[in-house]
């Protein structure tokens, strides 16, 4: 089982159809040739047929690439189908009980919590990973989900039975602050998928998370 290295990008939930997973999997394939070391495919608008061929596709990339890490988020059966390296789950998905008697122990079990979900961090420990946030102001929760800021994070990250990933408007120059407050990983969805050229975006996460001593 593993769980993601460091930098995760998550897709942004744009494909609906096989033209946009074309669309994704070149960005993939340029981010992973640029070093990132994960990716959690986030596009419930796919078919599971669509969907488990993307995240095939995202696999054979990741395998040409240095053998980066390939989640799925929400789609047990099909990380399973595809033999993705996890699930990442939210308060939407399938319980975490319930997907851990599922997967057994091959497969790496992320959640995402929030503060308004009430989570209490020390009983997520079913997960093999956890993403927070969103720390800062991001699109992607405009109108749903107010920012926690730095001092939550830390007592999260502090409190955490697991590893714990920073999300939400998070960009190279917030990378030492996250790592700071305890976060063992950034995660990104605009500030990679959103960038004119991922791979630079890439570059410019890698170099910051470098500069500030934790290493890939």
């Amino acid at each position: 089982m593993r769980i993601p290295a460091g930098l995760l990008g998550i897709s942004p939930g744009l494909a609906r159809d096989k033209r946009g997973a074309r669309k994704l999997l070149g960005q993939v394939e340029a981010a992973f040739k640029a070093g990132l070391p994960g990716v959690s495919i986030r596009e419930p608008g796919l078919s599971d047929a669509d969907l488990f061929e993307l995240t095939g596709t995202c696999l054979e990339l990741a395998a040409a690439n240095g053998g980066a890490w390939v989640g799925v988020h929400d789609s047990l059966h099909v990380a399973l189908a595809a033999g993705a390296h996890g699930v990442h789950l939210g308060w939407r998905s399938l319980s975490l009980e319930a997907a851990r008697q599922a997967a057994g122990e091959g497969l790496a079990l992320g959640y995402s919590a929030h503060v308004c979900d009430g989570a209490d961090p020390a009983a997520l420990d079913l997960a093999d990973y956890l993403c927070f946030g969103p720390v800062l102001d991001t699109p992607s929760k405009a109108g749903l989900l107010e920012p926690t800021g730095w001092q939550v994070l830390r007592e999260f990250c502090a409190s955490s039975p697991r590893p714990v990933w920073a999300l939400g408007g998070l960009g190279p120059a917030e990378v030492r602050a996250a790592l700071d407050a305890g976060a063992q990983g950034v995660a990104a969805i605009g500030g990679l998928f959103g960038a004119e050229d991922i791979a630079s975006a890439t570059a410019a996460y890698l170099a910051a998370w470098d500069s500030s001593g934790a290493g890939t």
